[in-house]
């Protein structure tokens, strides 16, 4: 049945979604302090370098994108490149990762409202502020990409427009010791540090990819779909390296460590050089941008629940699509519900950071996975449709393998040294969901 031209999204609204889920003002508040203790005052090099290794591996999606168009988002890729069984791995793989992220982004949320609140002079309980914010956000959901596209758009242009602002107050008064170059030039000590800081890069641009789940759902998506990959990478990208420029001269190049000490270096900096008022701006800014958050990963998840009903690896119940509400509202409320269940059993008793700082992990090593097999999948599809597809040597063969170079460093500092309890199961738990999903796969086969 085709599908009704007046309810699926523009190329803005494509672009939208893609900004909404990697929340640029909410990641890089809460993203860059973790980056300072390895990269030092090089944190804007570490994000820098870590656009350009998650250019290569947007630009893998984009290529793809450009050839295919259907549910799924990387399932659909590797389906075609990588055949059935590996294509379900990757799909599989990806819902788990969006599920782990859309915790941690409610996570972040809740935190985030307590400071708001806290600023106030309100102080509301964490496990409510986190259902409100859930509830919320999938409400928001239920009525149509539309509407979600459209809010996150506009929560995320406003917390940009007051990041800036404190940006360019900052830069006029020469930051605390003077607008240096210094944060872009490496020391070789600092070199492995740079490394270990493009983690936490790596970490804000998850959900880049997000837009690739709602493909069928966007007008003229070979088109709209790479196109938003890009400028949201490249956008996003510049972004992230001024603002956290902006943090390290706003500390001080010679005052790093009370960057690295700061639990919130943006409502700081904002005291320090606007006063408390803007302060309670700057906080707002960040609550309103990782709301947004919330949404475009839980749309982007909703979206995978709903994929992987259709291909019937999970319960064709899932596979509904509401026509009326142009929405996959059982993925919705499905994903509503696990992440409710989640945060009762972990956020509960430890609290959104913890939930956040645990979540957000699992999520980065399924999508690192994901990242890795969509380069691999871009590399093979080409070379089987070499005859009917135009193969370029840069853009087919190249990127990917730069694309997983990339990624292999940020995977192994997740692995090596070996973190403590929980860290360190996670690489098992992630490597038990795939193989969940291989024996799905084989059952499926079966019937």
């Amino acid at each position: 049945m085709d599908l009704d031209e007046s309810k699926k999204i523009t190329k803005f609204e494509t672009f939208a979604l893609a900004v909404a889920a990697v929340a640029p003002t909410g990641s890089i508040a809460f993203n860059a302090v973790p980056a300072v203790p390895f990269a030092g005052i090089n944190v804007p090099l570490a994000f820098l370098l870590g656009a350009i290794g998650l250019l290569f591996v947007g630009l893998c999606f984009a290529e793809l994108s450009k050839h295919i168009s259907d549910v799924g988002s990387v399932y659909a890729y590797n389906q075609h490149a990588l055949g059935e069984r590996l294509g379900l791995v990757s799909g599989w793989t990806l819902t788990f990762a969006y599920v782990n992220l859309a915790v941690s982004c409610m996570g972040a949320n809740t935190n985030f409202a307590h400071v708001f609140f806290a600023e106030l002079g309100l102080n509301f309980n964490d496990t409510i502020m986190a259902f409100v914010i859930l509830i919320g956000a999938a409400l928001v959901l239920t009525f149509g990409l539309k509407l979600t596209s459209k809010s996150a758009i506009a929560i995320e242009f406003l917390a940009i427009t007051i990041l800036v602002v404190l940006t360019i107050i900052i830069f006029a008064k020469g930051g605390r010791d003077g607008i240096s170059a210094q944060p872009f030039i490496p020391t070789h000590s600092s070199l492995s540090g740079i490394g270990q800081g493009m983690v936490f890069a790596i970490l804000s641009f998850c959900g880049f990819e997000g837009v690739t789940t709602v493909a069928v759902r966007t007008k003229n998506p070979k088109r709209s779909v790479p196109l938003s990959i890009i400028i949201t990478i490249i956008f996003a990208g510049i972004f992230f390296v001024i603002a956290s420029y902006m943090q390290v001269v706003g500390f001080g190049i010679n005052h790093v460590a009370n960057f690295a000490h700061s639990s919130s270096p943006l409502n700081d900096l904002s005291i320090m050089y606007m006063g408390r008022p803007m302060a309670l701006i700057m906080d707002f800014a960040i609550l309103i941008s990782s709301f947004g958050s919330v949404l475009g990963i839980m749309n982007a998840g909703a979206y995978m629940i709903y994929a992987m009903g259709v291909k019937k690896y999970l319960p064709k119940y899932f596979g509904q699509f509401n026509e009326k509400l142009n929405s996959p509202t059982r993925a919705i409320w499905l994903l509503t519900a696990i992440m409710g269940i989640a945060y009762l059993i972990f956020g509960l008793p430890y609290g959104p950071e913890v939930i956040y700082d645990n979540s957000s992990t699992l999520g980065v090593l399924s999508m690192l996975t994901v990242y890795g097999l969509a380069c691999l999948g871009t590399i093979l599809y080409f070379h089987k449709h070499r005859d009917t597809i135009k193969r370029s040597f840069v853009k087919h063969i190249l990127v990917p393998v730069l694309g997983i170079l990339v990624l292999v460093y940020p995977m192994w500092t997740n692995l090596y040294p070996v973190p403590a309890f929980p860290g360190n199961i996670y690489p098992y738990l992630v490597i038990l969901w795939i193989i969940i999903g291989l024996v799905v796969y084989t059952v499926k086969k079966r019937k």
